[in-house]
């Protein structure tokens, strides 16, 4: 049998890791890791690309510990659509009607402008359609590109090296990129006579997506984000990193 002066030292022991336990805070901070399939000079694994210290600077600001990792572009969109990951940056708005677990944050992070690039510059560019006489390479994944080359005669590769390999041997006559990673590729690995043409085949804003599971933070980003574009800091870091890739 418990003596009265156990009871005793029991119950204030009880007491004290009651009161402890009321006293511990409660707030647990959030901690994502969002996928990408972007390259440099947009994103690197230093972490020092322009979307990579923009996006570091706005998890900043929601106090949310973030995580990038690099994953070719259609196993990115699986994994953050299963929750395997958290979610996928920078993508074209509306995927959340082929990817129902994805929520995207409604507030744009950057805008693309995709282009094509060539080693014949009598090519004349004027929209998806004048495409079609052409063989075409892009990246697997990629859908606005995708979309907009259906029955066209296109060669899909996985990563930015294959594609323009595609064009440095002659297997495609045009190449569809992202214009200011299509800058730092044929400076860092020229392919030569190659050349971005005239007039980009279309601008898109791009966007950040989450997990469904993770709904209750898209306010708190989309916030995070429009105090970065108002207050210089999103432009500023754009500059910074864009001019350390492109400085000879």
């Amino acid at each position: 049998m418990i003596s009265h002066k156990h009871q005793r030292v029991l119950l204030i022991l009880g007491v004290t890791v009651f009161s402890l336990n009321c006293m511990s805070p409660t707030y647990a901070k959030d901690s994502l890791v969002l996928n990408t399939t972007i390259s440099p000079p947009l994103s690197n694994i230093e972490g020092t690309g322009i979307t990579d210290l923009q996006l570091y600077e706005v998890f900043r600001r929601t106090d949310i510990d973030l995580k990038i990792e690099h994953l070719p572009a259609e196993r990115a969109l699986k994994n953050a659509n299963e929750g395997i990951d958290d979610g996928t940056f920078l993508r074209v708005s509306r995927l959340s009607a082929s990817y129902p677990n994805l929520v995207e944050v409604p507030e744009s992070f950057m805008d693309f402008e995709f282009v094509a690039i060539s080693k014949n510059p009598k090519i004349d560019i004027n929209g998806w359609e004048s495409l079609v006489p052409y063989n075409i390479g892009l990246i697997t994944g990629w859908k606005i590109v995708e979309n907009n080359t259906r029955n066209m005669k296109v060669t899909k590769v996985s990563n930015v090296d294959q594609l323009f390999q595609l064009l440095r041997l002659d297997r495609a006559e045009i190449v569809i990129y992202e214009k200011i990673r299509a800058l730092s590729a044929l400076k860092n690995n020229p392919v030569v006579g190659a050349k971005i043409l005239e007039s980009p085949l279309v601008h898109k804003p791009m966007y950040l997506y989450l997990n469904i599971k993770h709904k209750k933070l898209i306010h708190k980003l989309v916030k995070a984000i429009r105090s970065s574009k108002s207050d210089g800091t999103h432009d500023r870091l754009q500059d910074q990193a864009l001019k350390a890739y492109l400085t000879p």
